[in-house]
């Protein structure tokens, strides 16, 4: 969740500058997609720098028997992270419920290079867990 600064990111900067073992994480699709989508070029500038910190993350959950199954609930929340961290689109409307934004956040992709998105999606973990 991003130690819960998505929307303070020259803060996150500072701790990150100053706890060289602190690592962060992406998970929460909407928060990441309605926070970055707003800052846009800030986001994808603290993505780049500290590119080797900033591990994939989801909190969704499978196998839950105390509802009824989503349609499209992983899928929807996968397209939105490709969105924001793999493209360059602009405005388009995130396909998951966001009712804390009246439904209406838009999704402004970063368009991360293939560098970051490869740290991303798998070397940092992999560095981190020694795996």
């Amino acid at each position: 969740h991003m130690a819960g600064q998505p929307e303070h990111l020259d803060n996150l900067g500072r701790w990150l500058d100053k706890y060289p073992n602190l690592y962060v994480d992406t998970a929460s699709a909407k928060w990441m997609a309605r926070a970055f989508s707003q800052q846009k070029e800030k986001a994808k500038k603290f993505f780049i720098k500290y590119s080797n910190r900033v591990l994939f993350g989801t909190d969704m959950v499978s196998g839950r028997t105390d509802r009824e199954p989503l349609p499209n609930y992983y899928y929807n929340r996968y397209l939105t992270f490709q969105a924001l961290w793999e493209t360059a689109v602009e405005g388009l409307k995130m396909p998951i419920p966001d009712p804390e934004n009246n439904n209406e956040t838009k999704i402004n992709g970063l368009d991360l290079p293939l560098n970051v998105l490869k740290k991303l999606y798998w070397e940092n973990g992999k560095q981190l867990f020694k795996f």
